[in-house]
């Protein structure tokens, strides 16, 4: 039997077996039923995210898959009175039970706050001497991945020098770590060493090296030689342009280099130019309106030029009038029963120029009265108003049957961020009775908690005192958050009064201080062992813009696979909206409510790999650890910045085109499974 997760071979050994290594725990047993029950007793303590003292005589076992269990289990959690036990566990005999020890303490990132600063540098000075000197290839390169999630120090003059490794899988992957420890902690400028890494990485004649340099030169500001921008538009890999793309500045050359992009065959590296030639000093209104043209042309062949057409539009807005307008208006009627959006998106621009909502009105023959009034959001956030007049206008939108349409307009309400934003939230929110409507007008108060009157906070706990899922309880978790931030030792009085609240998140936000989210407790239902035997392989997503196929990872993620076949074979799916679409980053959906905060009513574990986040791998969405419940993505291109950091169950391996081509508001039609493949 196959123990869920455990999808790695233990042929290979870092050291040879010494008897007598470790003593005899009380739950070591010899045959193979009662390993089994051990490995039941681990799946247990993980769900339950267990203190550390309980995997104690697991980690201790004789048996090397009991051990992995048992770090697995620890680095799902990340939680602190983990830390040591996972240091430990980077010594042991077993290559698998390192590889995970290595993963685990990339996992303390986000809680490495200042005063863990001697953590921090404890466990990058493990997983420094265990990239560059342990004797399996698969242990150096987790311990690279995790030093590119919480390398600050040390850590990076390590991974800068595993850039020129031999090995050209050791330096990509240091490459892309050192582009991630970018990503979380962007650099004032690059380091003279980093830039000669990269530069060297530029010039490689391996594909994977070359394509992660580029990724490291995006997220350390590196400098890019003039050869690399002269060559940029001819490089034959599209994720390699797609980073340096998004590395372009304002400068004479790289608009140059920007503007050749706007032609590009690949919709993602054409948006990513869109984006680039905006932070020219004066934006090049000529090679944007002929760009827009010529994919306005495309959109019924290959509708994922739509992003490209969308993201013209909207950069034309404060563009002269006499030159975008007509060809804007060409656009909208050339597109009229094409494509909705993107003939609407267009039309929104249009509607900006003047501060009015007319072009939206005619754009499509069936819009919905909620679809206007999501347009007209975008008006109003685009239009060039003043913020007070900006504010007076989403105010009107809170009285809208639509809560899609209240939510997206307190989302653009938390944009401005004024005491004219924060006075229209206050009045919404007097009156609003959906969750996700009020936790997003609460947001508003985000970047300045004082200004959020304390009786607002406890009149929102009281109307929403009775939810019993995490769903229903995201305003009163926003309260609490919000009280923490002015008064984090009493909390404004709210702390004891949701103290034995129904939903765990909540229980836990009280408890946590001031560690929320790093103290052992299990917010997920307990969900019993998986056979990854059992589950379906694959899976066929039905949806409005065609198919899409799945290969599920049922060995990695078992229990995320169970919950995603379950939902899908009971019909939850169907449909269902992709709420959100962010261009060349991901197509995410599985929310009934389609406004991104909601979900089966229930949440399920965490089970993070190093398995990496690249085109069409499909992860599960979440609002914090242990959150995930029936909210999906479907990423666009590479995000490395992502790897281990959210669940990967599955990935695309058929209609990627579909998936690219998908917009908010699409519906998955129906899922389905066909039999497993015969071994």
């Amino acid at each position: 039997m196959v123990w869920a997760g455990c999808h790695c071979s233990t042929s290979e050994r870092g050291a040879q077996k010494k008897p007598d290594a470790r003593p005899k725990a009380p739950l070591e047993q010899s045959s193979d039923e009662d390993v089994q029950q051990v490995l039941d007793q681990v799946h247990t303590l993980t769900l339950s995210r267990a203190p550390a003292d309980k995997f104690a005589a697991a980690l201790a076992h004789e048996e090397a898959m009991v051990r992995r269990a048992a770090v697995r289990g620890l680095s799902r959690g990340a939680f602190f009175d983990g830390l040591d036990p996972l240091l430990a566990a980077l010594s042991d005999e077993d290559f698998t039970v390192r590889e995970w020890a290595a993963f685990g303490l990339g996992q303390y990132d986000s809680s490495l706050d200042e005063d863990r600063a001697q953590d921090r540098a404890r466990i990058e000075a493990a997983l420094g001497r265990l990239a560059q000197s342990d004797k399996a290839p698969r242990v150096r390169l987790a311990a690279v991945r995790a030093l590119g999630r919480v390398a600050t120090g040390d850590g990076l003059g390590t991974l800068i020098a595993l850039c020129d490794d031999p090995d050209d899988a050791l330096a990509e992957q240091a490459f892309l770590a050192l582009g991630v420890a970018g990503k979380r902690r962007p650099p004032k400028r690059p380091r003279a060493d980093t830039i000669a890494a990269v530069h060297h990485g530029l010039k490689s004649d391996a594909l994977g090296r070359r394509r992660a340099a580029a990724y490291a030169a995006l997220r350390r500001h590196v400098p890019l030689p003039d050869a690399v921008l002269e060559g940029l538009s001819s490089i034959p890999d599209a994720q390699t342009r797609i980073h340096l793309t998004r590395a372009l500045g304002k400068s004479a050359r790289h608009q140059q280099a920007a503007r050749a992009l706007l032609a590009d065959p690949d919709w993602r590296v054409a948006t990513e130019a869109v984006a680039a030639v905006q932070r020219a000093d004066e934006l090049p209104v000529a090679a944007l309106l002929g760009a827009l043209e010529v994919r306005a042309g495309r959109v019924a062949a290959a509708p994922a030029a739509a992003h490209v057409v969308e993201a013209a539009c909207r950069a034309l807005i404060n563009a002269p009038r006499a030159k975008t307008r007509p060809v804007l208006r060409k656009t909208v009627q050339s597109l009229r029963g094409v494509h909705k959006d993107a003939a609407c998106s267009c039309a929104v621009a249009l509607d900006s120029q003047d501060a009015k909502l007319n072009a939206i009105k005619t754009c499509d023959d069936n819009l919905s009265a909620e679809e206007v009034g999501l347009f007209a959001v975008d008006v109003v956030r685009q239009a060039n108003l003043a913020r007070e007049e900006r504010a007076r206008w989403l105010a009107t939108a809170f009285s809208d049957d639509s809560r899609l349409v209240r939510r997206k307009a307190a989302e653009a309400l938390a944009g401005l961020g004024d005491d004219d934003a924060r006075d229209q939230a206050l009045r919404a929110l007097a009156k609003e009775e959906d969750p996700g409507v009020a936790a997003a007008l609460l947001a508003v108060f985000d970047e300045d908690p004082d200004k959020v009157p304390v009786a607002a906070l406890h009149d929102v706990v009281d109307r929403f005192a009775t939810a019993s899922n995490f769903e229903d309880a995201e305003p009163v978790l926003a309260a609490l958050h919000l009280a923490e931030q002015r008064d984090a030792e009493g909390g404004l009085g709210l702390f004891e009064r949701v103290a034995d609240h129904a939903v765990p998140q909540v229980r836990r936000a009280v408890d946590g201080r001031p560690d929320a989210g790093r103290l052992p407790r299990s917010v997920a239902r307990h969900v019993a062992w998986v056979d990854p035997e059992t589950l379906p392989r694959q899976a066929t997503l039905n949806t409005e813009r065609g198919a899409v196929e799945l290969r599920f990872f049922p060995r990695v993620a078992p229990i995320t696979v169970h919950n995603f076949v379950e939902l899908a074979r009971a019909g939850f799916y169907d449909g269902l909206p992709f709420h959100r679409v962010v261009p060349d980053f991901v197509a995410q959906g599985g929310d009934p409510r389609g406004d991104g905060s909601g979900g089966p009513g229930y949440t399920i574990p965490c089970e993070n790999s190093d398995l990496a986040y690249s085109q069409g791998t499909v992860g599960m969405a979440l609002a914090g650890i242990d959150t995930g419940g029936s909210q999906f993505f479907i990423a666009h291109s590479d995000q490395p910045h992502l790897d281990g950091r959210y669940t990967v169950f599955a990935e695309v391996v058929a209609g990627q085109d579909v998936v690219d081509a998908l917009r908010p508001r699409d519906a998955i039609l129906s899922v389905n499974f066909p039999p497993n493949p015969a071994d």
